[in-house]
Order: structure tokens, then sequence, then C-alpha cells
């Protein structure tokens, strides 16, 4: 039985007639260099017998040039999509056939990238989530089809989601606890987004907007240290692979000659300061490249768009419907040049998360904590989150602060008091943990001054500038200020370990249907947590509470 395959580059041809389509066939001049990379662990043998050899050297290098192409046709010749009244169909497989369907009134989440290659070729990933085990993703599909997609399947889920909500109405006031709730789509890729020059489109208003000064929080997120780790442990690892030791070892002992009439203090602080600049620069590459041209808009049709990337663009759409709050965080060091990032608090992120796509829930990235605070104001609709004084959690819980601090640094101090007594190491050592040991107080002061939280608000509003919110504030590293409607709230959960008890105090989560599953108040007095499950949430807790109140 033939089937007709849509032209993906016909301008006039909707991708909601039904038609199975392939992707771009120009996503044959990158998709070599995906399979390349996806094969590297199963082809590394054959390039290292290749290298060794000299026989077959030359016909196995040639399979690992042919064999990423000839897969790559395969998989382009073998993948068709396609959108039926009610799902979203994709059919691959080489040997074995597959079928991945989309309900489309169960899509959550219509993600796209596009790296710096795809973009000058105009394709795009998608990846199209339904909160299900597995998500279908589409490889190179032309960005104007990826556009229109991306229009097709929300603005479908859109309307299921309507219906669902009038229903929801009629059936009366249970199904309030969480508006929205589940039944809206995620945070999306826009694909149109991701190649957008310009202002804006009509309708659209700038929230926040990249400027090169944003550059100097760089160096003080933790970025270029995790990107320096990294290549140190790939770097040590191809050393130790391919035997390099032996190569190397004489630059290692030139440059040990070069500097053995240094002093080692002295060399110690060239390390040290080498180290900064290195890791420095490293945060201001990776910083660039993922927050270049970053742009958060706010639409006529209530969603707020993120837009960022230098080579490799990302566009994430957010219903303002489906947002349930705000949390600021500011790192230890990042607050040293007062600076913030803000993330969205949403619903139905699905497992879009599990792919990586966390970070599309960043609102703001590494800015002045003026321009951040101004931001969220904006998008809540109300600046009253930020400003509302904390209720502090009094004396037993600052303590609990000192004793979780000492009992996380003790160890590591004892550990090099001990080594420079029992082995002899240097007596900086031996000094370092007594310098650990001297910093306890003050980071448990910090953390004990920014434990905190507060009620603002009706709590019967869900939206707009007199809507209820929950404000908890924690932490150091980083600290986070989560700013939660109020109505977003759909449980309580009350945890109470041996040594809280015995302080009176308990861990309050107010549950919500988002990525991370709560917001947590720490250390609270039982007795303030009653109180503000009852002011938060009226009625909800009252049939697990006795006369008095008490739970």
């Amino acid at each position: 039985m033939s089937q007709h395959l849509g032209n993906p580059g016909h301008a006039r041809a909707s991708v909601a007639d039904g038609a199975w389509r392939r992707p771009a066939a120009r996503s044959l001049l990158v998709a070599p260099l995906r399979n390349a990379r996806e094969l590297i662990p199963s082809l590394a043998p054959v390039i290292l017998i290749a290298v060794s050899q000299r026989g077959m050297a030359y016909w196995l290098l040639l399979l690992v040039v042919i064999l990423p192409v000839l897969l790559a046709v395969l998989r382009w010749w073998t993948t068709t999509y396609r959108v039926t009244g009610d799902q979203f169909q994709v059919r691959h497989g080489v040997f074995r056939k597959h079928l991945l369907t989309a309900q489309l009134d169960r899509i959550r989440t219509v993600d796209a990238e596009a790296s710096l290659l795809r973009r000058l070729l105009r394709i795009v990933d998608l990846r199209v989530g339904t909160g299900a085990h597995e998500d279908v993703a589409l490889h190179g599909i032309d960005a104007g089809q990826g556009a229109e997609l991306h229009r097709v399947l929300l603005a479908r889920r859109r309307s299921a989601s309507a219906e669902a909500g009038a229903s929801a109405d009629a059936s009366g006031p249970g199904g309030a606890a969480e508006p929205g709730g589940a039944a809206e789509p995620g945070e999306s890729f826009e694909p149109g987004d991701a190649f957008a020059s310009g202002p804006g489109a009509p309708g659209e208003r700038t929230v926040a907007a990249f400027t090169p000064a944003w550059l100097r929080f760089a160096p003080f997120t933790m970025t270029g240290v995790a990107t320096a780790l990294t290549a140190w442990a790939i770097g040590a690892r191809i050393v130790n692979e391919f035997k390099l030791g032996d190569t190397i070892g004489p630059w290692i002992e030139r440059a040990r000659d070069a500097t053995a009439e240094f002093s080692r203090a002295w060399l110690i602080v060239e390390l040290l300061l080498g180290t900064v600049i290195a890791v420095s620069v490293l945060s201001l590459v990776a910083y660039a490249l993922a927050n270049w041209g970053y742009r958060l808009t706010r639409r006529d049709d209530a969603t707020l768009h993120v837009r960022r990337g230098l080579l490799t663009s990302r566009a994430v759409t957010i219903e303002e419907a489906r947002l349930r709050g705000v949390v600021v965080e500011q790192p230890l060091f990042l607050r040293v040049p007062r600076g913030a990032r803000a993330k969205a608090l949403v619903t139905g992120g699905g497992r879009g998360d599990d792919h990586g796509s966390r970070s599309s829930h960043l609102l703001m990235p590494p800015a002045p904590v003026a321009v951040v605070r101004d931001a969220v104001a904006d998008i809540l609709d109300t600046d009253r989150p930020l400003r509302t004084g904390l209720v502090r959690h009094g004396v037993r819980a600052s303590r609990r602060r000192y004793s979780r601090a000492l009992l996380a640094v003790a160890p590591c101090a004892a550990a090099l008091a001990g080594a420079a007594w029992w082995w002899g190491w240097p007596g900086w050592t031996a000094a370092g943990a007594v310098v650990i040991l001297a910093l306890v107080p003050a980071l448990a002061s910090i953390r004990a001054r920014w434990l905190g939280h507060a009620l603002c608000g009706d709590p019967h509003q869900l939206t707009g500038p007199d809507a209820g919110y929950l404000v908890a504030a924690e932490g150091a590293f980083p600290h986070q200020h989560h700013c939660l409607r109020t109505r977003a709230i759909i449980g309580w959960v009350m945890h109470e370990s041996f040594f809280q008890r015995r302080a009176g105090l308990v861990t309050l989560e107010a549950t919500v249907a988002t990525s991370t599953g709560h917001v947590r108040i720490l250390d609270v007095p039982k007795s303030r947590a009653v109180q503000v499950i009852r002011a938060a949430t009226p009625h909800l807790m009252d049939e697990f509470l006795d006369p008095a109140g008490r739970p």
C-alpha cells in the first residue's frame, strides 16, 4: 500500500493535513556528525586497531567514515511523521520499525534546539513530551515546518485543555485546588523564535534583555569550575587510554627542572593564580555561549518567551496560566558582585526534565539583582513577595544551623589535622583545618540570617497583583527565595526528625504540581507550621486538626 509523503519544503502544505513527511533532506549534512558522536564508544577499538596496524588500517578508517553517513541516510529514509485528528505520530527504525504516538490532548512540551550549523541550514531538532516514559523526538526537520508544528500541537492542546477546564468548572468547586494543573502544556522551545532577529513580534513587550555588562557575573558562577574539572577528567582519561604518559613525561620533567629554583610557596601562589584566571576565562566563555542574546518578553497571548544562546539557540515558551511561582537564587559567590538568577515554577514539566531541559525553567541568567527583582515583579504583576519581611524561625532553628555546619566540616578538618600529625604533612595542612573550623560560625550565621518565611496577598486569588503567595527562604549554596502562589498548593507534608522533635521544629513542605514537587520551609516551629497551613490554604486542614487547632 502506497502512502503519500508530503514535501517538507512546500510552503503551502500544512503539517496538519495528515500526510506523512520526512525530515529535511539537508539534515543529512549534519546527521553523520551526530551519528559519529554516538558511535565513538563503539568505534574506539576500531580506531585503535587502525592506528596500531598497517594492513587493514585504511579499510578500518574508511569504515569509520562511511558507517555514520550510511546510518544517517537510512535513518532519514525510514523516519516519517504526521499530525492526525487526535495524534502526533512518528515512524522510524532501520531494521526494527517503531511507531511513536502522542495524543494531542496529552502533549505537555514541544522543545526545540538548533546549533549554529543547524541554524545555517534552517533545521531544528524537536522533542514532544507527554509526561510519559519516552518523549517523541524528531531530528533535522525544516525550521518552518517546526514552527508550524509547534503552533499546531500547542493550539490543539490548548483547545483540549479549554474543553477540559469548562467541564471541570461545570462540575463544581471541587477541582479548584490546582487550577490549570497538569492539564496545561509545558514550557516549549518555539522554533520560529530560535531564528528570530529584531526587537520582537507584535504584541510583545521586553521584560529583560542581555547586556555585555552581565559578563562580569560569569567568574562568580561555578560553570568555569565544572568545565575545568570536566576537561581535566577527559584529558586524564585520554592520557590513560592512549598510553601517553611516556610522551608527556619529558615535558613534565622539563617543567619541574625549570621551576626547581623557585620556592614552593611562590609556585603554589602562581598555580592558584593561573587556576583562577583559567576558571574565569572558561566561565566567561560558557556564560557567553549559553546566554548571549538573552531576551525575556511577555506577549498579548499571556505567554512568556525566553530566547538565549550564541552558537546553540534555545527558545522557551511558558504559558502564564501554568506559572505557579518564581525562585530567586543567589549563590554565595554571586552575591559578591550583587548578582542573582531566577527560575520559574511551572506545572506540566513531565519527563522533559530528564532530557536536560531543566534549564528551560530558567527565567533570568546571572544578572544584577535589581534587574532580576524588577523582572520577577513584572512577571508576577506585584513585588509584594520580594519586599515582604520574613518571619524568623527562632533561636532553636538558628542553633541547628551552627550544629549542622560543624558536622559538615568537622570530618574534613579532622582529616587534615590527622594527616599533618600522623604522616608529617606540611604545617599549612593543619592551618587549613583551623581555617575551615573558623569559617563555621560565619557560614552558619549567614544561613541563619537567610532562613525565614512569610505569607502575603489574598490566598483565594491565583493571579494578579492581589494573588496570595507563600514565601520561603533558606540556604547559602545557593540562597533560594521561593515565591509560590498559595492557590497552586495541593497538599502539605510535615517532616520531623529525632533532633527536630527535641527542638520542637518541623520541615513543612507545600506540595505543588511542578518539576520540583514541593517548596519547603525548613526548621519552623510546629505551631507556626500549622498556622501557615491554615492561613495559606483555608479549610484544607480543618478535618485533620482537633478543636484546639493542633494536628
